[in-house]
């Protein structure tokens, strides 16, 4: 659980200093079923907008200790006695379906709200 000294903290901070962007993203291989790898890229932190143009995806931080992403927002903001919770709480790392995952969480109720 974050205490409330622990939000102040953090939103009154840039999430830039969360983000890792620099980041060496080995610990976020995933080896999958069908022999594949794949790793968590900068690329990742971007989206692309219908006319093309490359927009980053500000909530969006990475964990060199654990590979995951998670939403910086939503752990911040988050009522954990409700049970409001995504994936991105917990520690996202699903790499073959990144892109639409992080569209689908930036859409939710929970990460608007």
């Amino acid at each position: 659980n974050i205490t409330n000294a622990l939000q102040e903290h953090w939103c009154s901070r840039d999430p830039v200093e969360c983000q890792h962007f620099d980041s060496d993203f080995s610990a976020s291989h995933r080896q999958y079923d069908d022999g594949t790898a794949r790793y968590f890229t900068r690329f990742m932190m971007f989206r692309k907008h219908v006319n093309g143009e490359q927009i980053k995806r500000e909530w969006l931080m990475y964990s060199p200790s654990s590979g995951n992403v998670y939403c910086f927002p939503c752990i911040l903001l988050r009522d954990a006695d409700k049970g409001n919770q995504t994936q991105f709480c917990d520690g996202f790392a699903d790499w073959k379906n990144a892109s639409l995952r992080m569209q689908v969480h930036k859409n939710s109720v929970m990460h608007q709200s």
